[in-house]
């Protein structure tokens, strides 16, 4: 193959360059692609309002989704896409639910309201599609809840329930029934029994979280005055505890690879806990009182709400630790809760064929017969 000398090899050269750049850029343009955080505030105070937002990580302007009185107790869970977030809300005696299945859209409207037969605090769990919930109609009752269907019994029981939580497999609900933990599989069979007060795990009836390959429980027991974190796994049917910490706040959150939970106490100390082992770290910011957390959708940050006395705030922090960074400041007694990540939407990447491209043109550029065909063609 012979060199072509003169202007058409260097213009063709650079276009197939310019080409190539495009969709390096491309890619590390998608890999940086905007990450956005769900948070709810409100003035403090039982009946003076609830304003739900989206905010972007990259700090562009957060936007208000729902406005009004919204109730302190709500329940909240994105679409594994992303592009959709279900919430419900409660009135003020806690016997009616209002839900809706898509707030991110313009003219979100309740789809559902759900009467119960007695007050609760959190009575019900969207299934990962959202497009129905697991709910406690009444005490001793967990039906499943259809907008078309209406409502089936899932399973009734002689004691107290609560807390119904579904796996993100969509496979199980797991509940609580008196202090213990039960997990019903839906596709039939019987409850698997997790716990047995009997056996000196303590009392098990606060929140539950789910794995993410929805094989193991995140719990508090109550111990004394106060609560410890356990893991229950479904596999082994075992129940061991996570770390020898007292005073454990009931919201433990897990990493999005299953390696770590994230918790906070009562003291407003901020821990992560590797579920292998129980390698315990203290991830604290100097001076701050942490109320709650949450794992970025990489693993990578954590976000997580700061009690500052006139205010409650949101910040950042990278998830072994680091420097703070605040990204939601409240206005004054005001307070930022519950913050929500919503999953990185992986869109399809179709980049490959730009680069063919731009590999043709520098080859187009080393061929004296490629440019003499293209001469002859356009008379050049």
């Amino acid at each position: 193959m012979t060199t072509l000398k003169g202007p058409w090899r260097a213009s063709i050269t650079v276009l197939g360059v310019v080409v190539l750049g495009l969709v390096l850029a491309l890619s590390l343009a998608r890999r940086e692609a905007p990450r956005s955080v769900m948070l709810a505030y409100s003035l403090q105070g039982y009946s003076q309002g609830r304003t739900l937002h989206r905010v972007l990580i990259n700090g562009q302007a957060d936007r208000a989704l729902m406005t009004g009185n919204l109730s302190v107790f709500y329940v909240l869970r994105w679409h594994p896409s992303g592009e959709q977030l279900a919430y419900a809300h409660a009135n003020e005696n806690l016997n009616a639910w209002q839900l809706y299945p898509d707030i991110l859209t313009e003219q979100a409207a309740p789809h559902w309201r759900v009467e119960l037969a007695f007050r609760s605090l959190a009575p019900l769990s969207w299934s990962p599609d959202l497009r129905e919930v697991a709910l406690l109609d009444t005490e001793t009752r967990l039906v499943r809840l259809h907008p078309t269907t209406g409502r089936s019994l899932l399973y009734q029981s002689q004691g107290l329930l609560n807390h119904p939580t579904w796996s993100p497999d969509g496979q199980w609900i797991a509940f609580t029934e008196g202090d213990n933990v039960r997990a019903l599989p839906l596709e039939g069979g019987p409850v698997r029994r997790l716990t047995d007060q009997g056996a000196g795990a303590g009392l098990f009836n606060q929140p539950l979280s789910w794995s993410p390959d929805s094989q193991q429980l995140a719990t508090v027991s109550r111990w004394g005055d106060g609560f410890r974190p356990y893991v229950v796994d479904l596999r082994a049917g075992t129940v061991r505890p996570l770390a020898a910490v007292e005073q454990v706040r009931e919201q433990l959150n897990w990493s999005p690879d299953g390696a770590w939970v994230v918790f906070t106490t009562e003291e407003g100390r901020l821990y992560r806990v590797r579920v292998a082992d129980g390698l315990l770290q203290d991830l604290t910011p100097h001076r701050q009182r942490v109320l709650e957390a949450d794992w970025s959708p990489d693993g990578t940050q954590l976000a997580y709400v700061v009690d500052e006395g006139r205010h409650v705030d949101l910040y950042l922090m990278e998830a072994d630790g680091g420097q703070p960074r605040r990204l939601i400041r409240s206005p004054d007694f005001r307070i930022v809760q519950q913050p929500r990540w919503a999953p990185v939407i992986d869109l399809p990447w179709r980049g490959g064929g730009l680069a063919l491209v731009g590999l043709g043109l520098l080859l187009l550029a080393r061929s004296e017969g490629w440019v003499r065909a293209f001469r002859r063609r356009f008379g050049r």
